[in-house]
């Protein structure tokens, strides 16, 4: 009898959907664009936030290069933005105005947490809604190309326009494809840190924790068995993007490859089972009790209650005392504000252990991409504003975590670098550089000649785009931290787990394919 009830209740609702009109069906208007705001949480948590298209209105502004002028759009140009700050909008509504005085064409802005991007582009794709541009992530355009989502001729072009030499030559490297074309104009980067108290380490005697033996040892030297200092703090709650990254840097510095030139996953090596064993007893042995998020290792790291935090440099301002709600409160911070800026050791680079170790920074990168949907001449005019008379203003907002990829205009070298480099990090404070040095400056600008992260040195940078967004990376690495398997295992199930996440995989796998059950467990 119930079997006869669920079917009438599945019949009754199948009627009602024949019932609704059509259109709203297969083509919901403006689908991925309400998908993104159903999913909405306050501003602060990340709300996508929509900024209407203004009215155009005359007017001509000098660019480098100026924008040719476009005829006036007969719908608004959609530009999708990968950051829901506040102040992030304020100056892409400031932008977008000005472009739309120039050309006519006017902007709708939709501002949505980095996190749901790929999900929400995935949705508009099918639905037909696809943005006219995008700022995202470099871990997912080289997907999006594979994916016919990209207009790599129209990128290109404006990549031309602007000057192929007035770019990082090794991040245009990464987005050209056999073609040979561009998939999207590459605009910012920021990079992983390693920042440590260097006052610490210099009475210690130890040495600049660079390296897997150096942290190790500086970990070990801080520690206090009651918990009140631990020796690092990163983030490795399973919800996290940030924990499989962290991952990734330790993986890469040890020369653990993910995946091979030809695309195959080939993380079942001894160097990934090193770097899986390093990181493990790192953090099990030396970081507090409990999962640990972003802001939980930067609140330990201002209250002087580790000797290491491994984090984005949104970190900076909040070392320097730039944001009155995390002010530094280490031991020393009260007498001397400044202390901690002073006796800071801030890195980029990290090296393993041989055989298979290396030195590798970690670029995460974002780019400007143009789709196949878009009005293109419109779109194209953007990008070309977008990446000279806009990009000033741009890096110049938060410039602690926006180095610019474009770091030369068209007949000045270092033009824009120069810009960043010298923008206050929060207004009416010091710049970058006169706060942290200009070691820091050389720092963060390195490392952009040849790119370290999975897959992009290979040429398979897509495969970051299928695995990441599902976290399983992350929760893997929670599971080993918590003892449910060893560091062999998670060997396997990194194998597995990216395996998984990578549609119409054409390589055999192992035979036996690799279980965790079947690893042995790793001392």
């Amino acid at each position: 009898m119930f079997r006869y009830f669920t079917y009438a209740i599945i019949f009754l609702a199948l009627l009602f959907t024949a019932c609704q009109p059509l259109e709203s069906i297969v083509e919901p208007p403006r689908v991925a664009t309400l998908t993104a705001l159903a999913e909405a949480e306050p501003l602060s948590a990340g709300t996508p936030v929509v900024l209407p298209a203004p009215t155009p209105t005359p007017g001509a502004v000098s660019a480098e290069p100026t924008p040719e002028s476009v005829q006036p759009a007969a719908l608004p140009l959609t530009f999708w933005v990968d950051d829901t700050a506040p102040e992030t909008a304020e100056l892409v509504r400031m932008l977008t105005d000005r472009f739309t005085a120039q050309s006519g064409v006017p902007v709708e802005t939709i501002f949505i947490d980095p996190d749901r991007l790929p999900g929400l582009i995935g949705t508009a794709q099918l639905t037909n809604k696809l943005p006219d541009v995008v700022l995202h992530s470099l871990e997912q355009t080289a997907k999006w190309r594979a994916d016919g989502i990209l207009d790599t001729v129209a990128a290109s072009a404006v990549v031309e326009q602007l000057g192929v030499a007035t770019f990082e030559q090794g991040v245009l490297d990464v987005l050209r494809g056999s073609d040979g074309l561009i998939a999207a104009v590459p605009t910012d980067a920021r990079q992983h840190l390693i920042v440590y108290r260097s006052d610490w380490f210099e009475q210690a005697g130890l040495a600049p924790p660079t390296s897997f033996a150096a942290m190790l040892l500086g970990a070990a030297t801080f520690f206090e068995e009651e918990g009140l200092t631990s020796g690092i703090v990163v983030p490795t709650e399973s919800k996290l993007a940030s924990t499989q990254r962290i991952f990734e840097h330790f993986a890469i510095a040890n020369g653990c490859r993910l995946v091979d030139a030809q695309g195959e996953i080939i993380s079942i090596h001894p160097a990934c089972l090193e770097a899986l064993d390093f990181y493990r007893d790192l953090i099990n042995q030396y970081s507090p009790i409990g999962f640990q998020t972003d802001i939980s290792a930067v609140k330990a790291y201002l209250a002087g209650r580790t000797a290491m935090i491994m984090a984005m440099p949104e970190v900076l301002p909040l070392i320097a005392g730039l944001d009155p709600l995390s002010l530094p409160r280490c031991a020393e911070c009260a007498a001397d504000p400044t202390y901690l800026v002073e006796n800071s050791g801030i890195a980029t680079q990290l090296g393993g252990n041989l055989p298979y170790g290396t030195v590798a920074a970690y670029p995460d990168m974002t780019a400007l991409g143009i789709t196949t949907a878009a009005k293109t001449e419109a779109a194209q005019a953007f990008a070309v504003f977008w990446l000279s008379e806009a990009y000033g203003e741009w890096l110049s907002l938060f410039p602690e975590s926006k180095i610019p990829l474009r770091p030369h205009s068209a007949d000045t070298d270092n033009f824009y670098r120069d810009i960043w480099r010298t923008a206050p990090l929060r207004p009416g404070s010091g710049s970058l550089e006169s706060v942290f040095g200009p070691e820091l400056i050389a720092q963060l600008t390195s490392g952009f000649d040849q790119i370290e992260r999975w897959g992009f040195k290979e040429g398979q940078s897509q495969v970051i785009g299928q695995v990441y967004p599902s976290l399983e990376l992350s929760q893997m690495l929670q599971e080993m931290l918590s003892g449910y398997i060893s560091s062999a295992q998670a060997v396997y199930e990194l194998y597995n787990r990216s395996v998984n996440q990578i549609p119409n995989y054409g390589f055999a796998l192992p035979t036996p394919t690799p279980e965790p059950d079947s690893a042995e467990t790793s001392s």
